[in-house]
């Protein structure tokens, strides 16, 4: 009996994990697979001869300019997707605090599955035009992309955890998020080096329908809009910590302070979700939660630590922009399978650092702020590897230091969420989202450009020194910003 008491708390305790694997695994298809698309199309475009474009390396002349066209056509799709990202976030992330996760998470299923057939088309018919593809980019930017996705995701754990648990049930996410990471881009190596795009694709939009359903049928929503029906998020977080066997865990807050009601909707509640979606309050909300004035130095952190979160994820879509063009030249010259396979074993690392660095810092007392010092120090070092890294043996060597990237991100996502209100969480997760989206336009606009240039300087390995420059500058802020703790507690 307490055997079956036990599983069925463990099913009560999942809720937003399954769909986090059903849609992180769809948009981790294309963190490989939308390169070896691109890059495959506009060969097949320039050349329509498949025995060529399959074997690119021993064609040195055509592989110089479509890795130039792919990397202007990557900063094209970027551009065109996370722009309108940008103030899609910031509306959707203020509006899910008033009325609720699950309408932005559906609105975000509709429009990746959008992105989805159009890639599909795209890859049934090859040497259809590139615009085509850029129009399914555009509808994924304009519902909210990955991003979105995430932060809801997030902000639907924030609801239902407590101070105590948080950053724990954060890791539980993440990890739920890593391992998508690594399933989604196991499989995109293995059917983009058959060039199985169609099979890729149609696996693409089939996940996003399941995701859909799964929001709409079984996710239970979390933000009530009536004052009548309202349900403090603290009362609720304590009851569910209580009977969730996940969050066995102890955190301390980092600041202690006053929580923010939202006004009371009386007349607003009749407007509905459009309505609500264009009120002053949803439109400026995520802007409000950082501008707030708050207690000791608390503001200046949530500034500085937006500014780390930033330049983390300027390194990480760097990275990944870099990576696969890096290691398919020569003199590396890896196959589809084989960079997919290298980038499964850093997102599986990742997995088994974040579940258990976290938990062992807590059982010993360490700080989770000096392990993501540490961890910043080590991704440094692996940028450093990685740009004198010219043989198989020196690449896998170099990923080793980036096994961290998780394990910032998951502390930056804790620290953040314990700096807000409960009715502030959407806001501050939309804000997180927004420097990552942010940071994506950064990387692709610096790296997309930088990388080609320096292409005949150390193979364009500039680029990986590039980014421990901006590790470096990571640092730096990220001390500054425990100094300031420090000063706020003595």
């Amino acid at each position: 009996m307490g055997c079956m008491q036990f599983v069925h708390r463990m099913l009560v305790a999942v809720t937003v994990e399954p769909l986090a694997v059903m849609t992180m695994t769809a948009v981790f298809f294309l963190t490989q697979g939308n390169q070896q698309f691109v890059y495959f199309k506009l060969c097949m475009i320039a050349y329509n001869e498949t025995s060529l474009c399959s074997n690119l390396s021993a064609h040195p002349h055509a592989e110089d300019r479509i890795q130039a066209e792919t990397s202007r056509w990557l900063l094209y799709i970027d551009i065109i997707c996370y722009t309108p990202t940008l103030f899609t976030m910031l509306i959707l992330g203020a509006w899910s605090d008033r009325i609720g996760r699950r309408p932005p998470l559906i609105l975000a299923c509709i429009g990746s599955t959008v992105l989805g057939t159009m890639l599909l088309v795209s890859a049934l018919w090859i040497h259809l035009p590139m615009p085509l593809v850029l129009i399914g980019w555009a509808c994924f930017g304009l519902t909210g992309s990955n991003g979105i996705l995430l932060s809801m995701m997030f902000s639907y754990v924030a609801d239902i955890s407590t101070i105590e648990n948080r950053v724990m049930r954060i890791a539980i996410l993440e990890g739920a998020v890593a391992f998508s990471s690594v399933t989604g881009v196991a499989i995109a190596g293995l059917l983009t080096n058959s060039h199985s795009f169609q099979l890729l694709f149609g696996l693409f939009i089939v996940l996003f329908l399941l995701a859909m359903l799964y929001t709409v049928f079984h996710l239970k929503e979390t933000r009530n809009t009536s004052p009548s029906k309202i349900e403090t998020s603290e009362s609720s977080s304590h009851s569910d910590s209580e009977a969730d066997p996940l969050l066995n865990t102890q955190e301390r807050n980092f600041y202690e302070g006053p929580t923010r009601n939202l006004p009371e909707e009386g007349g607003h509640a009749s407007k509905g979700l459009c309505g609500k979606l264009f009120q002053r309050e949803t439109l400026f909300g995520s802007f409000v939660a950082l501008a707030r004035k708050r207690p000791g130095y608390r503001r200046a952190v949530l500034i500085l630590l937006l500014s780390c979160f930033f330049l983390l994820n300027s390194n990480y879509f760097g990275f990944i922009n870099v990576f696969v063009l890096y290691t398919t030249k020569a003199p590396i010259e890896w196959t589809p399978l084989m960079t997919g396979s290298c980038s499964a074993v850093v997102a599986l690392s990742n997995i088994v650092l974040l579940l258990t660095v976290i938990p062992v810092t807590r059982l010993v007392g360490i700080d989770v702020r000096t392990v993501a010092g540490m961890a910043i120090v080590m991704l440094g070092i692996g940028f450093v590897t990685m740009a004198f890294a010219r043989s198989t043996p020196a690449v896998w060597l170099a990923t080793v230091p980036l096994y961290f990237f998780e394990l910032v991100i998951t502390i930056y996502r804790g620290m953040m969420s314990m700096l807000v209100s409960p009715d502030e969480q959407g806001s501050a997760f939309a804000l997180l989202d927004i420097m990552g989206t942010v940071a994506h336009l950064f990387a692709s606009a610096v790296f997309d450009n930088l990388y080609p240039a320096t292409l005949h300087i150390m193979s364009g390995g500039v680029s990986f020194l590039v980014m421990c420059g901006i590790e470096v500058a990571q640092l730096c802020l990220f001390l500054w910003s425990m100094f300031l703790q420090k000063c706020h507690r003595a």
